[in-house]
């Protein structure tokens, strides 16, 4: 086809030069401009009349652009090996930036592995594409939060300590994560998780949670028996909406979002050692946060606000994070919290309406509220 190409090339060159046609049509004829066919001429012409001069100057050249054999093979070697077993093309590609000081383009990479056959190519999905739900238009408009269970620590020699829970929280219009690990899905690791938002970008407007006791207590539960849970309590003192989700459909950017971790994360710890929940906690907070926001979370338009609202000067986690009760005082000044006798040790008149508010935070300590008083304790029994 080549020679065929260039023997056409060369009769509407001749043409040309007959002045049979105008060089505007021949360049029309050749499918390209005119001032690459004048290029074509010349060449034509310094050759003396030789057809083969009008092929490309490349053939049977390598590529300006190819990469030489010996980094293709180191490459590949790097990628059989079990340091980055499992990686996705663009994870690969990033941390052989990073830590091999190799770049190559993700695709590069793709298209290597499966000519070695270390990867699979990726059949085209069929079927109804899923519609997302449109994002919310304010960053800090709403948050999701959800926990995912799995195998995070595969570096820990014991087996029952692989697995933990991370807690994600992401903002459903910039997609910016803030994440924090615990054995389990906990109110305490919830509550933790909030508060680490709230410093870094203020309170938020509402937040999108699982329809679970942990997050939502239903009404008609709200009893001196069974009172609100630390986080739905930290959510009404902070005027924080909570929205109970129907299915996990429903919170589909934390879902998605916490797919990218496991598939990201995981191998990144591997790399760097990380073994335990603590270590880890420091390592998402200090490297894989910041570097994750800045590479995946979306850019603020013109039309983004911030509305989040500014965290009040000295509150701290306890003075909004805790679980209130209310005790009825017995003749001598005590009363009975969970399986204790406390004394109350201020005798004051106005104590005689008799109740007064337990309040005990995440750590399990007390206070004892009457009309927005604290009163000072002992335990007796």
């Amino acid at each position: 086809m080549e020679h065929k190409g260039i023997f056409y090339q060369a009769s509407i060159i001749n043409i040309c030069l007959n002045k049979q046609i105008n060089q505007e049509d021949g360049a029309k004829n050749l499918g390209i401009s005119s001032r690459q066919l004048r290029r074509k001429i010349k060449k034509y012409k310094d050759s003396e009349g030789n057809i083969f001069s009008l092929e490309h100057g490349l053939k049977g050249k390598p590529s300006n652009n190819s990469i030489c054999p010996e980094l293709k093979k180191q490459v590949i070697d790097i990628a059989k090996s079990e340091k980055y077993k499992g990686f996705s093309n663009v994870l690969f590609s990033s941390e052989m930036e990073k830590r091999e000081k190799i770049a190559i383009k993700p695709a590069t990479l793709r298209s290597w592995l499966i000519s070695e056959k270390i990867i699979e190519a990726l059949k085209r999905r069929t079927g109804k594409k899923h519609i997302s739900r449109p994002r919310k238009l304010n960053f800090g408009e709403m948050l999701q939060i959800d926990g995912s269970f799995h195998e995070w620590f595969i570096n820990n020699p014991i087996k029952e300590d692989r697995k933990g829970c991370l807690l994600n929280l992401i903002d459903d219009n910039t997609s910016i994560n803030d994440i924090l690990f615990d054995k389990q899905e906990t109110m305490d690791c919830a509550c933790r998780l909030l508060w680490n938002w709230i410093e870094k970008y203020g309170i938020p407007m509402s937040i999108y949670c699982d329809r679970r006791n942990m997050y939502v207590t239903e009404n008609h539960y709200d009893t001196m028996l069974s009172p609100k849970g630390f986080f739905r309590q930290m959510c009404e003192n902070l005027n924080i909406r909570v929205i109970a989700a129907n299915s996990p459909q429903a919170k589909g950017r934390v879902e998605r979002s916490n797919k990218t971790h496991q598939d990201r994360l995981i191998k990144l710890m591997k790399l760097d050692g990380i073994r335990t929940i603590q270590e880890a906690n420091k390592y998402v907070k200090n490297i894989y946060i910041p570097e994750h926001n800045k590479k995946y979370a979306m850019e603020k338009t013109e039309h983004t606000r911030d509305i989040h609202r500014q965290k009040p000067e000295n509150l701290t986690l306890d003075d909004v994070c805790y679980i209130e009760e209310k005790r009825v005082l017995k003749n001598d000044w005590t009363i009975s919290y969970r399986g204790e006798i406390i004394q109350l040790l201020s005798k004051s008149k106005n104590l005689y309406s008799r109740e007064v508010l337990v309040r005990r935070n995440l750590a399990g300590e007390l206070k004892i509220i009457h009309r927005n008083v604290e009163i000072t304790y002992k335990k007796i029994a």
